[in-house]
């Protein structure tokens, strides 16, 4: 299968903060798995699902970024959750 990425992707295995608000302006958070990082964006393995499209604060030992969730997939153990940041997270 050829590699569609346009940007190396490092692969990580650290616990991260995430806060999102809810579809009801709540404000909801929950620690994740960074499984990997790239200039762009990351992906999280989480225990709950977050709607695409929703805005969240990544926090991890090293600094936050702010993104967007791209897709979100079940998976054998929880969902991967695909983020971009925005662009002054970079």
């Amino acid at each position: 299968m050829q590699e569609r990425r346009i940007e190396p992707r490092f692969p990580c295995d650290d616990p991260v903060d995430v806060r999102w608000k809810d579809t009801t302006g709540q404000n909801c958070k929950a620690i994740a798995n960074l499984v990997n990082l790239s200039p762009s964006g990351a992906c999280l393995q989480m225990d709950s699902p977050i709607p695409l499209e929703t805005v969240l604060r990544i926090a991890h030992k090293n600094g936050s970024f702010h993104g967007r969730i791209r897709y979100c997939v079940c998976g054998e153990i929880g969902y991967a959750l695909g983020v971009r940041f925005e662009p002054n997270s970079k």
